[in-house]
Formats: structure tokens, C-alpha cells, sequence
């Protein structure tokens, strides 16, 4: 698998593969590493060969990690430029700390390492093909993937890391600050216009680092942050671009941060703040304001003026709570219309509905995401959405549970919409729905509709991922033969009255996770299930007494059935411990 080439296509390969397995005396890094070189090389036995006998003669003098080390800086050397400065990005982070990919997409561009938007791809597009090419290479390693197997995460290995924060001493491309008293070159003019403290350092030394007029791009992690966040750092670093505060000891944010007019990149996430400064409005040149997490609920009128903004980020998502609580957005009272760069909003409170009209400038939107939205402005939405073609993510969140989402109206919706959620109430399947034929994610929660939806969704081909919450009130849900070919996890949750799941033979044939919670009327483990032939894990959760009872009844059809499935998991609660796990 590491070797990523087709066995069918190469097959005089497959011997080489494995003597490149037996060279690397099995050990998994060594084995990724040389693999990562052998993608940058033609895929002939004559090109492998030599590789091999490069190798063969280094490990008559070398040991393995020596040549691992090797091989790891010739791969690095194997890049063109801007991968380079993308590759050694991952020195910022401490060593093992998986990063957002998203995250590191938007930092990306705000480092000016993107080409510039075209007319069929951003700049975000073209961060996310070089991230892919980086993994495809071996050099950056994927620590989780989306339903739809595409990497949320990543990370590089520790010996990787190592190389990478040599490359970057020697190449002065950023200072990282870790230990209790970090030596700093003397020479304050070269100083890297990178700066990462990962842990506080010696008071001499920090004392030292306000000096530095030069840092562009600022990264606070961990305790450092209570010495740092503060008057002092929005005073002595005024040319910063990016600035990343993430999970900072932060819960004010100063009205200097308006002197850093060159800033870019804000990430204030998972800090304690409540409220922005009306000096915000100065970061004319910002493109992502990262809010997540957060307590700031409204956003000053003077965001209007960040007319280059791309990406802002500001919800709070409360586990604890259920319903309409459990998520807050930001209000923005005027001046919505003027942020036409946008690609990314996410939740604006519409519970004043005038912001809808404003919405329609933002036709570059790719992610919107909407709260609180009143029953009679569910008209004025649709026209906003058929303007905004761009769109691949939509979510829609009524003002309470009961309230109807009236979004009928809607006659073209946008075709490359992958991803929708709906939360509230349907009068009925909104028709537009089966139109999409790119949608990858559909979550229907609180719909409470009196006819079974999934006739209307057996031919979303493209559909992986089905979330069914509160939608249906019957009693039954069927999957007929041919239906939803594609469609890899079902999730169906609080189906009140549901009794049952009936599954055709050929019916969703690739689900591999199937997720049955608070479906108190189902009494048993429905038959069908054994159709499932892909199926690898199966969640229940608080599930009628009686249902589990029969689980756990060794001599029952329901225990049968759920001996097939490799992993079982079932919490009383919404959370998970595993059952079964047998050796198949």
C-alpha cells in the first residue's frame, strides 16, 4: 500500500516492493520514507533498481536510521519551492501535534505560498493540492479522514520533525521556542520573521523577543501565552501578518490589535474572549478571522470594512446542552453586503431578517451556515442560495425545534452542493433535494415528516453520508434494491415511532457504519441487517431495555445477527463502549 502503484498496471514491480520491505528490515518508517522517494521516480523496473542498489550500498556503511535520514533529505531536496516552504511549515507546530487541514490550507495562503485564485479554483484549492501531494510523497502522514476519505487532520512523524527543524535553523525560516532557555542568534537584524513559543522561556529571553521588529508570522502555544498575549505583544510586533492564538490564555482582546494593519490570519479559537474592539476594523488586509469557540455573539458594525475577509469562523458548539442551545452564531447588525470576498460564514444569527438581503452580494460563498432562522424568511433565503453557486456546504438552523424551515421555493439550487443540513421543520421533502447530484452529506434533523423521505433520495448516487433525526414519524424505514448505491454511513437517531428497518438485498450495498439510537419503539435488532454484508461497526445507544436485553441473550437471532459484525458498540448514553470485537 505505501508503494502506491497498481499491481494489475506494474506488475513486475511487486518483486522489487518487497525486497524494498526486506532492505528496510520491516520497520514502518523506513518503509514510508523510501516509498515517499520512489513516488517522485518512473515507475519502470530499471528506475526502481537502481534506488534499490543506492540503498544496498549505503547499508554496507550506514545503519538504517542513519539511512532513513538520508533518504528523508533527499526527498525533501526532491520538492519544487513552494512545497518546500509548505513542508517546513509543519517546524511552527510542537513535535507529534496534529494540525486542522483546514487550518493549515488558510495559513497557507496567508503566507503568500498559494498562486492566486483563477477562475475555476481558489487558493484554498490549490493549499489542498499541494497538502495531497505532500502526503502522496510520504512526507506529511494523515491522522484522521472524513467520512468521505478525505484527511481532516495531519501530522509528520518525530523524526521527521527533527529533519524539518534542522532545515529550518540552517535556513533561519522560523524560531522555535521550547525549552526552559532557548539560545537566540545574536544578531537581532537576522532574526527569522517566523516565531513559534511553544513553551515560556527564561524572562530574559522573552524580554529579548519584544525587540524583534521583524516577526511576521506569530504562534502561542501553551503557557507561553499568559506572558505573551497581551499590550506587549500587539506593541512589539507590528509588521505581523499571521497571527494565531488557538487555544490561548486569552480572555481580552486588546484594542492594539488594530496597529497590526498588515495582518492577514486572526485566530483567537478555543480562547475565553467575549467581544472584538471597534480597532478591528482596521486589519483592511485580513482574509481569515477565526472565532470558533469562542463567546463573541456579535460582531462590531466596523467588520464592514474588511472587504478582503475570506473565512469567518465565530460559533460556540455546546456538547452539554441538546436542542437549539447546544449552538450559537454571531450577529452582525450592517454591512454584511460589503464582505464579498467571503468563502466561508459560519453561523450567522438570522433572527434579524433584513441580514438575509445583504447576503445576496456574497456570491463567491463556498460554506454558509445559518441560525435562527424565522418561518417567514424561508423565502427570501432561497433567492439569496440560487445566487450563490459556488456553494458546497449549506446549514440551516430553524429559530426553535417545532418551527418550519419553509425552503419549497427554492428552484435551482446550487449544483455543487456536497454537504446540507437542516435543522428544523418540514412541511415535506424540500423537491430540490433529489436534484443534487454532487451531495455527499445529508442531515435532516427535526423534520418530524409523515412521509418516509428515502424514495425521494434513492438517487443520490454520490450521497456517503445520511443522518435521519427526528425526521420520519412512521414506523418503518425500507431501503429498497438499488437504492443508494454509494451511501457508506447511516445514521438514524430519535425516530419516535420507527419499529423497524427493512434492508433489500442489494440495498445500500457499501454501508460500513451504521449508527440506531433513542429508537425507543424498535424492540429488537432489525432482520434485515444481514444484508449488510460491508458493514464493520454498528453503534447503538440508548435503546429500549428489551432491545438489549435480546443482544445479550446468546441464544436469540438478535445476538446471531450481531455476532457477524466485526465491531459492536453500545453507551446508555450518547457516547460508546465496544461489545464485540472478535478476531474477524
Amino acid at each position: 500500500k505505501a508503494f502506491q502503484f497498481e499491481k494489475e498496471k506494474y506488475p513486475e514491480l511487486d518483486d522489487l516492493c518487497k525486497e524494498f520491505v526486506k532492505k528496510c528490515n520491516r520497520v514502518p518508517l523506513a518503509i514510508v520514507t523510501v516509498a515517499g522517494l520512489l513516488s517522485t521516480k518512473r515507475k519502470t523496473t530499471t528506475e526502481w533498481r537502481k534506488v534499490l542498489n543506492q540503498l544496498d550500498s549505503l547499508l554496507q556503511s550506514n545503519s538504517l536510521l542513519d539511512i532513513v535520514n538520508q533518504v528523508m533529505l533527499e526527498s525533501y531536496h526532491d520538492l519544487p519551492s513552494h512545497l518546500k516552504r509548505c513542508f517546513l511549515y509543519f517546524g511552527l507546530f510542537p513535535e507529534g501535534y496534529s494540525i486542522s487541514c483546514m487550518r493549515l490550507i488558510r495559513l497557507w495562503v496567508a503566507e503568500g505560498f498559494v498562486k492566486e485564485d483563477s477562475e475555476n479554483s481558489s487558493m484554498e484549492d490549490f493549499a489542498d493540492e499541494y497538502l495531497v501531494e505532500l502526503v502522496r510523497r510520504c512526507l506529511v502522514h494523515v491522522s484522521r479522514v472524513d467520512f468521505d476519505g478525505r484527511p481532516k487532520s495531519c501530522h509528520v512523524y518525530d523524526l521527521m520533525h527533527g529533519l524539518i527543524a534542522k532545515i529550518c535553523k540552517e535556513q533561519m525560516f522560523c524560531q522555535t521556542m521550547k525549552d526552559i532557555i532557548t539560545p537566540l542568534n545574536s544578531n537581532l537584524d537576522s532574526t527569522p520573521r517566523r516565531l513559534s513559543i511553544i513553551k515560556k522561556n527564561d524572562n530574559a529571553t522573552m524580554r529579548r523577543v519584544q525587540n524583534w521588529k521583524k516577526v511576521r508570522s506569530c504562534f502561542v502555544f501553551d503557557d507561553a501565552s499568559k506572558w505573551l498575549v497581551s499590550e506587549k505583544l500587539f506593541s512589539s510586533f507590528q509588521l505581523l501578518v499571521r497571527l494565531d492564538l488557538s487555544n490561548a490564555y486569552l480572555d481580552n482582546l486588546p484594542k492594539q490589535v488594530g496597529n497590526l494593519l498588515n495582518l492577514k490570519y486572526l485566530s483567537l479559537r478555543n480562547t475565553k474572549i467575549k467581544s472584538l474592539p471597534k480597532s478591528i476594523g482596521n486589519l483592511e488586509d485580513l482574509q481569515t478571522l477565526d472565532l470558533k469557540q469562542t463567546k463573541v455573539h456579535e460582531l462590531p458594525v466596523e467588520i464592514k470594512k474588511l472587504i478582503k475577509l475570506r473565512h469567518l469562523l465565530a460559533y460556540y458548539m455546546n456538547i452539554q446542552k441538546f436542542g437549539m442551545e447546544r449552538l450559537k452564531g454571531v450577529k452582525l447588525n450592517e454591512g454584511l453586503q460589503n464582505l464579498t470576498s467571503l468563502q466561508k460564514l459560519s453561523f450567522l444569527d438570522a433572527s434579524d431578517g433584513s441580514i438575509i438581503e445583504e447576503l445576496k452580494h456574497l456570491t463567491k460563498l463556498r460554506k454558509l451556515g445559518i441560525i435562527k432562522l424565522k418561518e417567514q424568511y424561508g423565502d427570501a433565503l432561497c433567492k439569496v442560495i440560487e445566487k450563490m453557486s459556488h456553494l458546497c456546504s449549506l446549514s440551516i438552523w430553524a429559530m426553535k425545534s417545532d418551527d418550519m424551515l419553509h425552503l419549497q421555493s427554492l428552484r435551482n439550487p446550487p449544483s455543487s452542493l456536497q454537504r446540507l443540513y437542516l435543522y428544523g421543520r418540514l412541511e415535506s421533502l424540500p423537491n430540490w433535494i433529489p436534484e443534487l447530484q454532487n451531495l455527499s452529506r445529508l442531515y435532516l434533523k427535526w423534520s418530524n415528516l409523515k412521509e418516509d423521505p428515502l424514495p425521494y433520495l434513492k438517487e443520490l448516487s454520490k450521497l456517503l453520508y445520511l443522518d435521519l433525526c427526528d425526521t420520519y414519524i412512521g414506523d418503518v424505514l425500507h431501503f429498497k434494491k438499488g437504492w443508494l448505491k454509494g451511501l457508506k454511513v447511516l445514521h438514524v437517531e430519535s425516530l419516535q415511532k420507527l419499529k423497524t428497518i427493512k434492508i433489500d438485498r442489494g440495498a445500500i450495498p457499501y454501508v460500513a457504519e451504521l449508527k440506531i439510537g433513542k429508537c425507543h419503539k424498535m424492540l429488537q435488532v432489525p432482520r434485515d441487517m444481514k444484508n449488510l454484508t460491508r458493514l464493520q461497526r454498528l453503534y447503538l445507544y440508548d435503546m429500549h431495555e428489551q432491545f438489549i436485553n435480546r443482544i445479550w441473550d446468546t441464544q436469540s437471532e438478535d445476538c446471531r445477527i450481531i455476532n457477524r459484525i466485526p465491531i459492536v458498540d453500545y453507551s446508555k448514553y450518547d457516547h460508546f463502549e465496544t461489545l464485540h470485537n472478535p478476531d474477524s
